[in-house]
Order: structure tokens, then C-alpha cells, then sequence
């Protein structure tokens, strides 16, 4: 049992994912959707993205949608939040399009974002499994005329 978790945790921390670098604690990570035409407050580019939040403890604890954000172009974690206040007068304005383009998270990032309790059912089904096979191999190497107990 030990050595499965151990072997577990060790593939867990260990694996080359994009999220490697952030395996305590929250990550946020902004994904590019679509260009806009207007500048940042600072004169940097922006591109409309949406904002995903996971938060780590060895593995992915759980994965939040964050929405549509404003993001900074060569920063990836860089942003501008955007309220549907926000969207709503730059669509007006023309800025943003309307409708906003649809967007999807990855499955591999759902599976990342929630690798923690992945890990956490294979571990327990696996003690489980292992618990079942040593009383059976118990029962069966009892010798003939003992009482089971």
C-alpha cells in the first residue's frame, strides 16, 4: 500500500504537465480567444481570454472557470478582469464583439484540475482490492478442519 501511494505521488509531482510549476497553492491561467483593437491603460496589447483558476495540493484540488478576461499579450498570467457591466459598454462601444465568442476548457485541464481526488479513488480502490485479495489468500491457505474467523 505504501509503495502504490509513494509511486502515485512520485508520478503526481514528477510528470512533465503545464502545470508543473505550480503543485502548491492557486494558478491562474489566462487562454487567449480572440484579438481586440484597443490598447491596455499602459499602452501594452490585449486579447480577449478567459481566466481558469486551479488550486493544488500535490494534484489538482479543483478547477474554476473564471470568464472572460482582458489579457495582457506576452504575459500569460497578466489580466484585466471584465464584469458583464464591463462587456456590456464595450460591446456598445464596439470594442468587444457581440456576441462573445464561445469558449471551452480542455477535458486534459478538468483532469489536471481535479488529478487530487483521481489519485485519492485509485488509492482506495486499490487498498481495497488489495485488502480483498489477502483475506481471500488467507482463506484459503487456512488448514482443512480450522473454523473460519
Amino acid at each position: 500500500m505504501k509503495r502504490l501511494v509513494v509511486l502515485l505521488l512520485g508520478l503526481m509531482l514528477l510528470a512533465p504537465t503545464a502545470a508543473s510549476a505550480a503543485r502548491f497553492g492557486k494558478r491562474e491561467e489566462v487562454q487567449r480567444i480572440a484579438p481586440v483593437s484597443f490598447p491596455g491603460p499602459s499602452g501594452e496589447r490585449l486579447y480577449l481570454g478567459n481566466k481558469i483558476t486551479t488550486f493544488w495540493l500535490g494534484g489538482g484540488l479543483y478547477l474554476k472557470d473564471d470568464g472572460y478576461v482582458l489579457g495582457v499579450a506576452g504575459d500569460d498570467k497578466a489580466y484585466y478582469a471584465l464584469t458583464p457591466e464591463k462587456i456590456d459598454v464595450a460591446q456598445k462601444a464596439g470594442l468587444l464583439p457581440d456576441p462573445l465568442p464561445a469558449y471551452q476548457i480542455h477535458p486534459i485541464q478538468y483532469l489536471l484540475g481535479y488529478s487530487f481526488w483521481l489519485v485519492l479513488v485509485v488509492v482506495i480502490a486499490w487498498s481495497l482490492i488489495q485488502a480483498a485479495w489477502q483475506k481471500s489468500r488467507a482463506v484459503t491457505r487456512r488448514k482443512p478442519g480450522t473454523a473460519l474467523t
